[in-house]
Protein backbone atom coordinates (compact mmCIF):
# COMPACT_ATOMS: atom_id res chain seq x y z
CA UNK A 1 0.00 0.00 0.00
CA UNK A 2 2.81 2.41 0.92
CA UNK A 3 4.53 1.82 -2.43
CA UNK A 4 1.32 2.28 -4.43
CA UNK A 5 0.26 5.49 -2.64
CA UNK A 6 3.72 7.06 -2.76
CA UNK A 7 4.08 6.52 -6.50
CA UNK A 8 0.46 7.38 -7.35
CA UNK A 9 0.23 10.62 -5.31
CA UNK A 10 3.96 11.48 -5.51
CA UNK A 11 4.02 14.78 -3.55
CA UNK A 12 7.53 15.61 -4.69
CA UNK A 13 6.86 14.67 -8.34
CA UNK A 14 9.78 12.24 -8.23
CA UNK A 15 8.18 9.77 -10.62
CA UNK A 16 6.44 12.11 -13.06
CA UNK A 17 7.38 13.12 -16.59
CA UNK A 18 7.56 16.83 -15.79
CA UNK A 19 4.06 17.68 -17.08
CA UNK A 20 3.16 19.45 -13.83
CA UNK A 21 6.29 21.60 -13.93
CA UNK A 22 5.76 22.45 -17.62
CA UNK A 23 2.21 23.55 -16.86
CA UNK A 24 3.30 25.77 -13.98
CA UNK A 25 6.11 27.34 -15.99
CA UNK A 26 3.70 28.05 -18.86
CA UNK A 27 1.31 29.86 -16.52
CA UNK A 28 4.14 31.94 -15.05
CA UNK A 29 5.44 32.80 -18.52
CA UNK A 30 1.90 33.96 -19.37
CA UNK A 31 2.22 36.41 -16.44
CA UNK A 32 -0.41 34.62 -14.33
CA UNK A 33 -0.61 33.75 -10.67
CA UNK A 34 -0.97 30.00 -10.19
CA UNK A 35 -3.48 28.66 -7.66
CA UNK A 36 -3.50 25.42 -5.66
CA UNK A 37 0.14 24.56 -6.25
CA UNK A 38 1.68 21.49 -4.67
CA UNK A 39 5.24 20.43 -4.00
CA UNK A 40 7.09 19.72 -7.22
CA UNK A 41 10.47 19.93 -8.88
CA UNK A 42 11.00 23.68 -8.49
CA UNK A 43 14.38 23.38 -10.15
CA UNK A 44 12.74 22.17 -13.33
CA UNK A 45 10.14 24.95 -13.14
CA UNK A 46 12.92 27.55 -13.10
CA UNK A 47 14.76 25.78 -15.92
CA UNK A 48 11.66 25.79 -18.12
CA UNK A 49 10.82 29.37 -17.14
CA UNK A 50 14.31 30.66 -17.99
CA UNK A 51 14.21 28.85 -21.31
CA UNK A 52 10.93 30.52 -22.23
CA UNK A 53 11.43 34.04 -20.91
CA UNK A 54 12.31 36.68 -23.51
CA UNK A 55 13.72 39.52 -21.43
CA UNK A 56 15.91 39.45 -18.33
CA UNK A 57 14.42 40.42 -14.97
CA UNK A 58 16.04 43.49 -13.43
CA UNK A 59 16.30 41.59 -10.15
CA UNK A 60 16.79 37.83 -9.76
CA UNK A 61 16.32 36.14 -6.38
CA UNK A 62 18.40 33.02 -5.75
CA UNK A 63 17.79 31.27 -2.48
CA UNK A 64 15.85 28.81 -0.37
CA UNK A 65 12.28 28.93 0.89
CA UNK A 66 13.50 31.56 3.38
CA UNK A 67 13.66 34.04 0.49
CA UNK A 68 10.43 32.90 -1.21
CA UNK A 69 8.50 35.84 0.27
CA UNK A 70 10.51 38.42 -1.69
CA UNK A 71 7.92 40.03 -3.95
CA UNK A 72 8.21 42.12 -7.11
CA UNK A 73 6.93 45.13 -5.17
CA UNK A 74 10.30 45.31 -3.40
CA UNK A 75 11.99 46.14 -6.71
CA UNK A 76 9.22 48.26 -8.30
CA UNK A 77 9.20 49.78 -10.84
CA UNK A 78 11.93 47.34 -11.88
CA UNK A 79 11.03 43.74 -12.68
CA UNK A 80 11.83 40.82 -10.37
CA UNK A 81 11.73 37.04 -10.64
CA UNK A 82 12.04 34.90 -7.53
CA UNK A 83 13.87 31.67 -8.35
CA UNK A 84 13.99 30.36 -4.78
CA UNK A 85 14.06 26.60 -4.16
CA UNK A 86 13.03 24.90 -0.89
CA UNK A 87 16.11 23.46 0.80
CA UNK A 88 18.43 24.95 -1.81
CA UNK A 89 22.11 24.01 -1.72
CA UNK A 90 25.12 25.88 -3.06
CA UNK A 91 24.90 23.65 -6.14
CA UNK A 92 21.38 24.95 -6.69
CA UNK A 93 22.65 28.53 -6.54
CA UNK A 94 25.22 27.78 -9.24
CA UNK A 95 22.61 25.95 -11.33
CA UNK A 96 19.98 28.71 -11.16
CA UNK A 97 22.46 31.44 -12.01
CA UNK A 98 23.77 29.26 -14.82
CA UNK A 99 20.37 28.64 -16.40
CA UNK A 100 19.54 32.36 -16.48
CA UNK A 101 23.03 33.31 -17.67
CA UNK A 102 23.04 30.69 -20.43
CA UNK A 103 19.61 31.91 -21.59
CA UNK A 104 20.95 35.48 -21.91
CA UNK A 105 18.86 36.70 -18.95
CA UNK A 106 21.47 38.35 -16.73
CA UNK A 107 19.80 40.64 -14.16
CA UNK A 108 21.11 43.94 -12.90
CA UNK A 109 20.87 42.78 -9.28
CA UNK A 110 20.89 39.30 -7.75
CA UNK A 111 19.47 38.93 -4.25
CA UNK A 112 21.16 35.93 -2.66
CA UNK A 113 19.67 34.25 0.39
CA UNK A 114 22.77 33.81 2.55
CA UNK A 115 21.50 30.87 4.57
CA UNK A 116 23.94 29.30 7.06
CA UNK A 117 23.85 25.85 5.41
CA UNK A 118 25.02 27.25 2.06
CA UNK A 119 28.56 27.21 3.46
CA UNK A 120 28.07 23.96 5.41
CA UNK A 121 30.08 21.34 3.48
CA UNK A 122 28.08 18.55 5.13
CA UNK A 123 24.81 19.89 3.75
CA UNK A 124 25.92 21.05 0.32
CA UNK A 125 26.37 17.57 -1.12
CA UNK A 126 23.70 15.75 0.92
CA UNK A 127 20.60 16.79 -1.03
CA UNK A 128 20.05 14.80 -4.21
CA UNK A 129 17.44 17.05 -5.83
CA UNK A 130 19.82 19.55 -7.46
CA UNK A 131 21.04 16.74 -9.71
CA UNK A 132 17.94 17.19 -11.85
CA UNK A 133 19.47 20.44 -13.17
CA UNK A 134 23.03 19.17 -13.17
CA UNK A 135 23.64 20.47 -16.70
CA UNK A 136 23.06 24.03 -15.48
CA UNK A 137 25.26 23.39 -12.46
CA UNK A 138 28.00 21.97 -14.69
CA UNK A 139 27.77 25.02 -16.97
CA UNK A 140 28.50 27.38 -14.07
CA UNK A 141 31.00 25.05 -12.39
CA UNK A 142 33.01 24.90 -15.62
CA UNK A 143 33.07 28.69 -15.83
CA UNK A 144 34.40 28.76 -12.26
CA UNK A 145 36.82 25.88 -12.93
CA UNK A 146 35.18 23.81 -10.21
CA UNK A 147 34.98 20.03 -10.19
CA UNK A 148 31.68 18.56 -11.38
CA UNK A 149 29.98 15.36 -10.22
CA UNK A 150 30.46 12.19 -12.35
CA UNK A 151 27.34 11.18 -14.27
CA UNK A 152 27.48 7.65 -12.85
CA UNK A 153 27.33 9.02 -9.31
CA UNK A 154 24.41 11.23 -10.27
CA UNK A 155 22.51 8.39 -11.90
CA UNK A 156 23.10 6.01 -9.01
CA UNK A 157 22.12 8.68 -6.50
CA UNK A 158 18.83 9.47 -8.23
CA UNK A 159 17.90 5.81 -8.53
CA UNK A 160 18.71 5.21 -4.86
CA UNK A 161 16.60 8.19 -3.80
CA UNK A 162 13.59 7.09 -5.83
CA UNK A 163 13.76 3.59 -4.40
CA UNK A 164 14.10 4.93 -0.87
CA UNK A 165 11.23 7.39 -1.18
CA UNK A 166 8.93 4.82 -2.77
CA UNK A 167 8.96 2.86 0.51
CA UNK A 168 9.41 5.79 2.89
CA UNK A 169 6.83 6.15 5.74
CA UNK A 170 7.49 9.91 5.80
CA UNK A 171 6.84 10.16 2.06
CA UNK A 172 3.68 8.13 2.61
CA UNK A 173 2.56 10.62 5.26
CA UNK A 174 3.18 13.50 2.85
CA UNK A 175 1.37 11.59 0.08
CA UNK A 176 -1.66 10.91 2.26
CA UNK A 177 -1.82 14.54 3.41
CA UNK A 178 -1.63 15.75 -0.19
CA UNK A 179 -4.33 13.27 -1.25
CA UNK A 180 -6.62 14.60 1.48
CA UNK A 181 -5.96 18.17 0.36
CA UNK A 182 -6.73 17.25 -3.26
CA UNK A 183 -10.00 15.65 -2.11
CA UNK A 184 -10.94 18.81 -0.21
CA UNK A 185 -10.24 20.94 -3.28
CA UNK A 186 -12.36 18.63 -5.45
CA UNK A 187 -15.25 18.66 -2.97
CA UNK A 188 -15.22 22.46 -3.04
CA UNK A 189 -15.40 22.30 -6.81
CA UNK A 190 -11.94 23.77 -7.19
CA UNK A 191 -9.28 23.04 -9.78
CA UNK A 192 -6.03 21.38 -8.76
CA UNK A 193 -3.68 23.76 -10.62
CA UNK A 194 -4.88 26.76 -12.58
CA UNK A 195 -4.13 30.40 -13.42
CA UNK A 196 -5.90 32.86 -11.17
CA UNK A 197 -6.35 36.62 -10.74
CA UNK A 198 -6.16 36.05 -6.97
CA UNK A 199 -2.97 35.97 -4.90
CA UNK A 200 -4.21 34.09 -1.84
CA UNK A 201 -6.70 31.29 -1.29
CA UNK A 202 -7.40 27.92 0.30
CA UNK A 203 -4.26 26.44 -1.28
CA UNK A 204 -0.77 27.75 -1.92
CA UNK A 205 -0.17 30.18 -4.79
CA UNK A 206 2.85 30.77 -6.98
CA UNK A 207 2.66 34.42 -7.89
CA UNK A 208 3.60 35.68 -11.34
CA UNK A 209 6.91 36.96 -9.95
CA UNK A 210 7.84 33.41 -8.83
CA UNK A 211 7.29 34.07 -5.12
CA UNK A 212 5.13 31.90 -2.86
CA UNK A 213 1.85 32.88 -1.19
CA UNK A 214 0.77 30.67 1.70
CA UNK A 215 -2.78 29.38 2.11
CA UNK A 216 -5.38 30.95 4.37
CA UNK A 217 -4.98 28.13 6.91
CA UNK A 218 -1.20 28.51 7.04
CA UNK A 219 -1.59 32.22 7.71
CA UNK A 220 -4.18 31.73 10.47
CA UNK A 221 -1.95 30.22 13.12
CA UNK A 222 -2.65 31.59 16.58
CA UNK A 223 0.25 33.10 18.51
CA UNK A 224 0.24 30.01 20.79
CA UNK A 225 0.42 27.65 17.81
CA UNK A 226 3.28 29.62 16.30
CA UNK A 227 5.12 29.67 19.62
CA UNK A 228 4.77 25.90 20.00
CA UNK A 229 6.13 25.40 16.50
CA UNK A 230 9.07 27.68 17.23
CA UNK A 231 9.96 25.70 20.36
CA UNK A 232 9.56 22.33 18.65
CA UNK A 233 11.67 23.36 15.67
CA UNK A 234 14.48 24.70 17.84
CA UNK A 235 14.65 21.42 19.74
CA UNK A 236 15.08 19.23 16.66
CA UNK A 237 18.37 17.43 16.49
CA UNK A 238 20.16 18.10 14.30
CA UNK A 239 18.86 21.58 13.62
CA UNK A 240 17.92 22.01 9.96
CA UNK A 241 20.95 22.35 7.71
CA UNK A 242 23.37 22.50 10.63
CA UNK A 243 24.26 18.85 11.19
CA UNK A 244 27.98 18.36 11.87
CA UNK A 245 28.59 22.02 11.15
CA UNK A 246 31.15 23.21 13.68
CA UNK A 247 33.43 25.48 11.69
CA UNK A 248 33.66 27.24 8.37
CA UNK A 249 35.19 25.28 5.52
CA UNK A 250 37.54 27.37 3.41
CA UNK A 251 36.92 25.33 0.23
CA UNK A 252 33.14 25.71 0.47
CA UNK A 253 33.43 29.43 1.19
CA UNK A 254 35.76 29.77 -1.80
CA UNK A 255 33.13 28.16 -4.07
CA UNK A 256 30.50 30.60 -2.83
CA UNK A 257 32.84 33.53 -3.37
CA UNK A 258 33.71 32.27 -6.85
CA UNK A 259 30.01 32.59 -7.73
CA UNK A 260 30.05 36.18 -6.49
CA UNK A 261 33.17 36.81 -8.61
CA UNK A 262 31.37 35.55 -11.70
CA UNK A 263 28.34 37.73 -11.03
CA UNK A 264 30.47 40.81 -10.62
CA UNK A 265 32.44 40.04 -13.81
CA UNK A 266 29.08 39.73 -15.55
CA UNK A 267 28.10 43.20 -14.32
CA UNK A 268 25.53 41.80 -11.87
CA UNK A 269 25.29 43.39 -8.41
CA UNK A 270 24.99 40.73 -5.67
CA UNK A 271 22.95 41.65 -2.60
CA UNK A 272 23.23 39.31 0.40
CA UNK A 273 20.04 38.65 2.40
CA UNK A 274 20.11 37.10 5.86
CA UNK A 275 16.57 36.02 6.73
CA UNK A 276 15.92 36.16 10.48
CA UNK A 277 14.74 33.21 12.56
CA UNK A 278 11.64 33.33 14.76
CA UNK A 279 12.61 35.03 18.07
CA UNK A 280 11.83 31.99 20.22
CA UNK A 281 13.67 29.59 17.91
CA UNK A 282 16.72 31.83 17.86
CA UNK A 283 16.65 32.38 21.63
CA UNK A 284 16.55 28.64 22.37
CA UNK A 285 19.40 27.96 19.98
CA UNK A 286 21.53 30.64 21.63
CA UNK A 287 20.61 29.51 25.18
CA UNK A 288 21.42 25.86 24.58
CA UNK A 289 24.83 26.57 23.18
CA UNK A 290 26.47 24.52 20.50
CA UNK A 291 25.12 26.86 17.84
CA UNK A 292 27.88 29.42 17.96
CA UNK A 293 28.36 28.55 14.31
CA UNK A 294 25.27 30.65 13.47
CA UNK A 295 27.06 33.76 14.72
CA UNK A 296 30.28 32.69 13.01
CA UNK A 297 28.52 32.27 9.66
CA UNK A 298 26.71 35.60 9.98
CA UNK A 299 29.95 37.39 10.73
CA UNK A 300 31.57 35.66 7.74
CA UNK A 301 28.82 36.99 5.44
CA UNK A 302 29.09 40.47 6.96
CA UNK A 303 32.86 40.53 6.57
CA UNK A 304 32.48 39.24 3.00
CA UNK A 305 30.02 42.01 2.18
CA UNK A 306 32.32 44.62 3.67
CA UNK A 307 35.40 43.31 1.84
CA UNK A 308 33.57 43.35 -1.49
CA UNK A 309 31.47 46.47 -0.87
CA UNK A 310 28.27 44.44 -1.27
CA UNK A 311 24.92 45.49 0.19
CA UNK A 312 23.67 43.19 2.96
CA UNK A 313 20.20 43.13 4.48
CA UNK A 314 18.84 41.38 7.55
CA UNK A 315 20.31 39.15 10.26
CA UNK A 316 19.72 35.67 11.64
CA UNK A 317 19.12 37.43 14.96
CA UNK A 318 15.55 38.81 14.85
CA UNK A 319 16.35 41.39 17.51
CA UNK A 320 19.14 42.79 15.37
CA UNK A 321 16.67 43.54 12.58
CA UNK A 322 13.71 44.50 14.83
CA UNK A 323 11.60 41.46 13.94
CA UNK A 324 8.97 40.12 16.35
CA UNK A 325 6.98 36.88 16.44
CA UNK A 326 4.22 38.61 14.48
CA UNK A 327 6.63 38.92 11.54
CA UNK A 328 6.76 35.14 10.94
CA UNK A 329 4.64 32.43 9.34
CA UNK A 330 6.66 29.72 11.10
CA UNK A 331 10.08 29.29 12.75
CA UNK A 332 12.01 29.67 9.48
CA UNK A 333 9.96 31.93 7.25
CA UNK A 334 9.45 35.66 7.78
CA UNK A 335 6.38 37.29 6.25
CA UNK A 336 6.58 39.28 3.04
CA UNK A 337 6.07 42.60 4.83
CA UNK A 338 9.01 41.95 7.14
CA UNK A 339 11.21 40.89 4.22
CA UNK A 340 10.26 44.00 2.25
CA UNK A 341 11.08 46.23 5.21
CA UNK A 342 14.57 44.77 5.40
CA UNK A 343 15.31 44.84 1.66
CA UNK A 344 13.61 47.99 0.36
CA UNK A 345 16.20 50.49 1.68
CA UNK A 346 18.98 48.67 -0.22
CA UNK A 347 17.27 48.20 -3.55
CA UNK A 348 18.88 50.23 -6.36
Amino acid sequence: MVLAVNIAVDPGNLYSDGHYERTMAAYLLADSNVANVRDCNERLVHKLYSAGRQDPPDVLVIGSSRSWQIRAAVAAPRTLYNASIPGATLEDYLAVYGMFREAGLLPRTCIISADPWIVNPGFVMSDMHWYTVRESYAYTANLLELATVPDAFVSDGLIAEKLTMALSPRYFQASFTMWLNDVKVALRGGEALHPSPDSIGDGKFRLRDGSLSYSFDYRRKSSDELEALAVSFANRKPFYGMGEFEQLDSATCARFEALLDLMQRDGVQPLLFLAPYHPTTYRILKMEGGFEILSVVEEYYRDLAQRRSLPLAGSYDPQRCASTAADFYDPLHPKEGSVARLLAPLMP
